[in-house]
């Protein structure tokens, strides 16, 4: 009997595998986003408790302490400003990565309808030879018998 190939099953295999990669780099950048994210946050704890200490100084233009406050709030903007634009450009990465899954996951649906469609044609085409091959039994059968019966009265003749 007959086994059923699939023409297409190499490409729906990379299909497979190319879902499996862009899977694990969506993984990677979410897990990147999520650093990032505590990052911005751990920033805005430390700016906040910067702002405070420095309301709370008291003689503010000529105390070193001061100076070298506003500096390192300086600082910690700049960091922010990096983070943020990280984070940006990372989202966009996900956002891209995320259409690209979206696209393989459609085409591996389509191949694998064709591959359903195929193999509901291979097993149709597989009943009706053996249909054939029954029908083609049954008739020698009843040729064989017709004969026999034949055989029978010629020779009770």
């Amino acid at each position: 009997m007959k086994r059923f190939r699939f023409s297409l099953q190499q490409v729906l295999n990379l299909k497979a595998s190319q879902k499996f990669q862009i899977e694990n780099e969506l993984a990677s950048l979410h897990r990147q986003k999520n650093q990032i994210e505590e990052s911005l946050s751990e920033l805005t704890k430390q700016w906040q408790a910067e702002n405070d200490a420095l309301s709370l100084n008291k003689r503010k233009s000529l105390d070193s302490d001061y100076r070298i406050r506003v500096a390192y709030l300086e600082f910690l903007d700049q960091q922010f400003e990096v983070e943020n634009k990280t984070l940006l450009n990372v989202m966009k990465q996900i956002s891209t990565t995320q259409e690209k899954l979206a696209t393989i996951i459609q085409e591996e649906k389509v191949i694998k309808k064709l591959r359903d469609k195929r193999f509901d044609e291979f097993v149709s085409a597989t009943k009706k030879e053996e249909q054939a091959i029954n029908d083609d039994l049954v008739n020698q059968k009843v040729i064989q018998q017709i004969l026999n019966l034949t055989r029978l009265t010629e020779h009770n003749e």
